[in-house]
């Protein structure tokens, strides 16, 4: 069964209409259907069957913590690469290069555990979401909604650890490290543009109410 999109089907028009600040590759904007031409081997009717492990929108999600990691990563990535070949020591540093000055270190190093945390919580939410999988009944069920809370606890820390590891970044230079022409601040922008998608204080309530009472995580898309 073929389940391409349409797109260049008459009467599909799709808008690159959402005009954000950073990352812009979340599947937002607009799509307008106009009169569209839908053959019969096209319509599926609609499965109102309740899946055992119901919380579809968690690999989404999961996929959204793993960009908030990479965007960690490139702050690091920068910051070593800035530090090594632009960046100079403050006047009344000891150090002869920035790679040499304490408090750079500390930076960088800071920006690397803030990127091996994001790391390691979506490698977490990763391995129990896939435990979910082959099970059935209300195992399946049990074993999804962990699965969820653990997704939407991953979304906490990846979220602030991106955008804490973007905005340490302007730390390890002075006020060159702020020119249009090194970007840095596309790593902050970009972290903040998909945290907006994945909105970390309803995660974490989520998750807290799990803990609390076992309150099962919403179905949406969002969980």
């Amino acid at each position: 069964m073929d389940f391409t999109v349409p797109v260049d089907r008459d009467g599909v028009l799709l808008l690159d209409d959402f005009d954000a600040i950073g990352q812009r590759l979340t599947a937002s904007g607009t799509t307008r259907l106009v009169n569209v031409t839908v053959g019969p081997e096209e319509v599926h009717a609609r499965d109102e069957h309740i899946p055992d492990n119901p919380w579809q929108g968690s690999f989404p999600q999961l996929y959204l913590c793993a960009v908030q990691s990479g965007i960690a990563a490139a702050a690091l990535d920068d910051a070593i690469a800035l530090t090594r070949e632009k960046a100079r020591p403050i006047k009344h540093s000891s150090a002869g290069t920035s790679a040499d000055d304490p408090y750079v270190r500390e930076v960088v190093g800071e920006i690397a555990a803030h990127a091996q945390a994001a790391q390691a919580v979506v490698r977490f939410a990763a391995e129990e979401l896939d435990a979910v999988r082959g099970l059935t009944g209300a195992e399946a069920r049990t074993a999804g909604a962990q699965a969820s809370v653990a997704v939407a606890q991953a979304g906490v820390t990846a979220i602030a650890s991106a955008l804490r590891a973007a905005e340490l970044l302007f730390d390890i230079g002075g006020g060159s490290i702020t020119n249009r022409d090194l970007g840095c601040d596309r790593h902050w922008r970009n972290a903040r543009t998909v945290a907006n998608h994945n909105p970390r204080r309803w995660r974490a309530a989520v998750a807290g109410a799990y803990h609390l009472t076992g309150e099962q995580p919403p179905t949406t898309g969002l969980f």
